[in-house]
C-alpha cells in the first residue's frame, strides 16, 4: 500500500499538481503511513515549488521522525525545497551536516547558490566538488547559469571550462551562456558563441537578439529576428515576444505593426498566445498608440486575459494622459477576479496622483492591502508621491513614517513632497534628519530642496545647500539645480548674481532657461528660447520629475512665453476634474 500512495504522491508532483500531492501526502500520515523516501522527497520538491517553507520545515522534522534523516535523496529534495523558499543559510547547513554527498548532491547546492545570487559561494563549490573527485555533469553548468547573471571573468572562466569538457556543444547550455553574456552588455563574446554552434533553436537567437536590444542596437535585433526566419526556423512564442520588445524599443511605429503583423501570422496573437498579445498591448502603449493597444486587449479573450494583460493597458493609460480611463479598467480587472500586481498599483497610483484624487488613491491602497502589497517599499513610495502631490502631506508623512527602514528614494521622495507643497522648513529639517541616519543625498534631493528654498523665498539657506551640495557630498551641479537658484536669486532682488548662475549652466537647453529664470536676455532673446524651454520642459515630464517641469513652464508664464491658461481642480471625495478654459499650450500637455 506503501508504494501506492508514493507513486500517487509522485505523480501529482510530475504534473504539478502541488497542492495535490501535498494533500494526499497528509492523508497518507492519517492513515498511519510514514511514508517511504520517494514520497518524502517528491512532498519536499512540492513544497519549494510553491514556497511553503512552513510545510518544507514540517517535513524536514518528519524525515528526522522515520529515520530517513541520513537518506542521500531525501536530504538533496529538502536541501532544494530550502533554495526555492530562498532561505539559502537552512539549505546551506543541511548540505555541511552531510556526510555523504554524491553529484546530484553538489549540483543542488550549487544551483541554490545561484538562484540567490551568491555567484562566488557557486564557483566555490565546484571547486571543492572536484578536489573532492567529482567531475561536473550538465545539471552542474546549468545550475550555475540558473542565475541569469554572472561577472563576465566568471563566464568567460565558465565558457573555457565548458569548452574543455565539450559541454559547449549541449544546446542549453549554450543558449544559457548566450543569454548571460547578452544580459551583462557583451555582445560580441555571445556573437562569437552563436556563431560556433553547430544547431541553433529559436532560443539561441531570441538570447542573442535580446544583447543587441540591450546595446541599444534595435536595428541590429531586428535583423537578428530576419536572419533567423531565412534560416527556416520557425519563431516560437519567446521569439516572437523578443521581435515585438525590439521593434518597440526601436520606437519606431512601422516596425512594431510590422511585428503585430507577423505575431499575427505566426498565430500568437489574437487568442493564440498571450505573452505576444501582453507584449504588443504594451509596446503600442510606449508608441503612444492607445488605440492600436485597446484592440490588441480587446482580442484577448476575457478568460485568458491574465495580470500581465490588465497591467499593460492600465500602465499604457496612465503614462499617455488616461489617468480616469486606467483607474476605471482597474474596476473591470478586480470585477474579472484578476489581483493586481506590484506593477499595477504603482500604475494605479500615479494615475491617482495625476488626476489629484486622494480618494482614489485611497481606493488603489485598499486594493493593494487586500492583495498583500501594501508594504512593499516601492508602492509605499508611490503613496507617499501620490498623497504629496494630492496636498495631502499629513497622510504622506504618516505613510513614511510607518516605514523602519527608509532607503533614498523614500527619504527624496519625502523631501519633494514638503518641496511641493511649500513647506520648505519642514523640507530642509526632513533633509537634516536623513543625512544624520546616514543616507547621502542624491541630485534629485538637492533639485528638491532648492526648489522648496525658491517658494519660501529663503535665500540664505538656498546658497548654503547649493555649496553644500558641491563642497559636501561632491555632486556636480545639473542644469535644474542651476535653473532652480537663479529664480531663486532673481526672486530675492539678486539679478547680477542670478545672471552670473545662470552663466555657469550646462549650454543649450538648461542654460537658456536659467537665464530666463534670471531674466536676461532681453525679450528678443526670451523668443528665440521658447523653443529650448519647450524641450527642457518636455524632457522633465518624460523623466517624471514634475516639479522642475512646473518651474520652467512658470518661469515660461511669467516672462510672457505662454499664456497662462485659466483653470481650477474641483475635487470631492471620489472624484477630481478640471473646470475653466482649455490650455492655449495643448503641445505642452
Amino acid at each position: 500500500m506503501m508504494a501506492g500512495w508514493s507513486s500517487m504522491i509522485r505523480a501529482c508532483v510530475r504534473n504539478e499538481q502541488f497542492s495535490e500531492s501535498l494533500t494526499l501526502f497528509r492523508w497518507m500520515l492519517r492513515a498511519g503511513r510514514g511514508g517511504d523516501g520517494h514520497a518524502i522527497a517528491a512532498a519536499a520538491k512540492a513544497c519549494g515549488r510553491r514556497r511553503h517553507l512552513l510545510g518544507g520545515c514540517g517535513l524536514h522534522g518528519h524525515a528526522v521522525a522515520v529515520g530517513l534523516e541520513g537518506n542521500v535523496f531525501v536530504k538533496t529534495s529538502l536541501l532544494d525545497m530550502y533554495s526555492r523558499c530562498s532561505t539559502l543559510q537552512l539549505a546551506r547547513r543541511l548540505f555541511d551536516e552531510m556526510p555523504l554527498r554524491n553529484l546530484a548532491t553538489w549540483n543542488a547546492m550549487i544551483l541554490a547558490c545561484a538562484r540567490n545570487a551568491e555567484v562566488n559561494a557557486a564557483f566555490d563549490l565546484l571547486g571543492q566538488m572536484r578536489v573532492n573527485g567529482l567531475d561536473p555533469n550538465l545539471s552542474t553548468f546549468l545550475g550555475l547559469v540558473s542565475g541569469g547573471i554572472l561577472p563576465h571573468q566568471c563566464s568567460r572562466s565558465l565558457h573555457c571550462y565548458g569548452l574543455k569538457l565539450g559541454m559547449t556543444s549541449e544546446l542549453t547550455f549554450a543558449n544559457s551562456l548566450i543569454a548571460i553574456y547578452s544580459r551583462g552588455g557583451w555582445v560580441n563574446a555571445a556573437g562569437f558563441l552563436f556563431e560556433s554552434m553547430g544547431e541553433r533553436s529559436a532560443a539561441s537567437w531570441t538570447a542573442l537578439a535580446g544583447g543587441f536590444v540591450n546595446a541599444g542596437d534595435h536595428a541590429g535585433a531586428l535583423e537578428i529576428f530576419n536572419r533567423m526566419r531565412r534560416s527556416g526556423l520557425a519563431l516560437d512564442e519567446v521569439a516572437v515576444v523578443g521581435l515585438v520588445s525590439a521593434a518597440a524599443a526601436s520606437a519606431d511605429r512601422r516596425r512594431v505593426s510590422a511585428a503585430h503583423g507577423l505575431a499575427v501570422k505566426s498565430g500568437f496573437c489574437g487568442g493564440g498566445g498571450i505573452s505576444a498579445a501582453n507584449s504588443l498591448v504594451s509596446c503600442y502603449c510606449k508608441c503612444g498608440d492607445l488605440p492600436a493597444a485597446e484592440r490588441v486587449f480587446l482580442s484577448i479573450p476575457e478568460k485568458e486575459k491574465d495580470v500581465f494583460s490588465w497591467t499593460a493597458m492600465i500602465a499604457g493609460y496612465a503614462e499617455n494622459g488616461g489617468a480616469a480611463d486606467a483607474l476605471t479598467l482597474s474596476e473591470e480587472m478586480v470585477a474579472a477576479g484578476v489581483n493586481p500586481a506590484e506593477a499595477t498599483v504603482l500604475a494605479l497610483l500615479a494615475a491617482s496622483a495625476e488626476l489629484g484624487s486622494p480618494a482614489a488613491g485611497r481606493r488603489v491602497a485598499e486594493l493593494a492591502g487586500a492583495a498583500g502589497l501594501a508594504g512593499g517599499r516601492k508602492v509605499r513610495t508611490a503613496l507617499i508621491h501620490m498623497y504629496s502631490k494630492c496636498g495631502d502631506i499629513h497622510r504622506a508623512r504618516e505613510v513614511f513614517s510607518q516605514i523602519s527602514r527608509k532607503d533614498l528614494a523614500l527619504w527624496s521622495c519625502m523631501v519633494n513632497g514638503y518641496a511641493v507643497n511649500g513647506m520648505g522648513m519642514a523640507a530642509i529639517e526632513l533633509f537634516e534628519e536623513m543625512t544624520a541616519e546616514g543616507v547621502d543625498p542624491d541630485g534629485a534631493v538637492f533639485t528638491s530642496l532648492l526648489s522648496a528654498c525658491r517658494h519660501a523665498g529663503m535665500v540664505e539657506k538656498g546658497l548654503t545647500l547649493f555649496h553644500r551640495m558641491t563642497a559636501e557630498f561632491q555632486i556636480e551641479p545639473a542644469g535644474e539645480h542651476y535653473v532652480c537658484l537663479a529664480d531663486l536669486l532673481v526672486r530675492g532682488g539678486h539679478r547680477g548674481a542670478a545672471l552670473r548662475v545662470a552663466a555657469m549652466a550646462p549650454p543649450g537647453e538648461f542654460r537658456a532657461a536659467a537665464m530666463s529664470a534670471a531674466g536676461g536676455g532681453g525679450a528678443a532673446a526670451q523668443e528665440e528660447s521658447c523653443g529650448e524651454k519647450l524641450v527642457v520642459f518636455k524632457r522633465l515630464a518624460e523623466m517624471g520629475r514634475w516639479e522642475e517641469a512646473a518651474h520652467v513652464r512658470r518661469v515660461m508664464e511669467e516672462r510672457g512665453l505662454v499664456k497662462k491658461p485659466g483653470w481650477s481642480r474641483v475635487e470631492d471625495e471620489d472624484e477630481a476634474g478640471l473646470v475653466g478654459s482649455e490650455s492655449l499650450s495643448d503641445h505642452m500637455h
